[in-house]
């Protein structure tokens, strides 16, 4: 027997292919608003930071100036301390007067702050505040004219601070390492506090930022 007829045609007809998919992606978010105002030639501040150098030769003679040489267009430059290898170098004259040979290169106002192996860890500490005193006191004021209005304090002047462009900075002697005297320690800080404290007096409403320029973090045992 012949087989069964097939159906007869649909008269509907067959609906058209689903359209491919765009390759447009999505338009962007609207970012969320922010209260910032955009960055402009009066806000905007350019610093340089430097710490725990040199220490060895090969950093005084190549590293560290070269580095120093490239810095440009910068408001002020601060060295966070560590000048020399204490253990190594022993605190002789020569690897502080070659550090600030070094940094006198600099093409911007330059703060230097100390670090534990620049006094603290001196087989003599007197040693240590001497050779500070003789090449980094007042460091920024002896080689560069600058504007910056800066209020020191510490036995050596070696803690600033100062206003610039709505931001507080505060350059503060707070070190690592084991102190020599923790009488002397919790003294310096005890005045770092009281000073940081006026300083806010002082500027109250002036400053929309503060920057804390230090060698130590600020955690034990430094929370005296």
């Amino acid at each position: 027997p012949t087989a069964e007829p097939t159906n007869p045609p649909s008269p509907m007809p067959t609906p058209l292919p689903t359209p491919p998919p765009t390759s447009r992606p999505p338009p962007p978010t609207t970012p969320p608003p922010t209260d910032l105002p955009e960055p402009t030639e009066d806000t905007v501040t350019k610093i340089f930071f430097i710490a725990d150098t040199p220490y060895s030769d090969k950093e005084r003679y190549n590293l560290m100036p070269n580095h120093i040489d490239q810095l440009e267009d910068g408001d002020f430059l601060v060295h966070l301390g560590d000048l020399m290898f204490a253990m190594k170098d022993r605190c002789r004259e020569g690897a502080y007067s070659i550090a600030a040979e070094i940094l006198q290169k600099a093409k911007m106002p330059t703060f230097v702050l100390p670090g534990d192996n620049d006094i603290n860890d001196c087989p003599s500490i007197q040693h240590g505040e001497d050779m500070w005193m003789k090449y980094f006191h007042l460091f920024d004021k002896k080689h560069w004219s600058h504007s910056f209005d800066v209020t020191r304090w510490g036995k050596l002047n070696e803690s600033f601070g100062f206003l610039h462009k709505r931001v507080l900075f505060l350059g503060l002697n707070m070190v690592g390492g084991t102190p020599y005297s923790w009488d002397e320690k919790s003294n310096r800080h005890r005045q770092h506090l009281q000073q940081v404290k006026a300083l806010f007096n002082e500027h109250e409403g002036k400053f929309d930022v503060i920057v804390l320029m230090k060698h130590a973090i600020p955690r034990y045992p430094h929370q005296d």
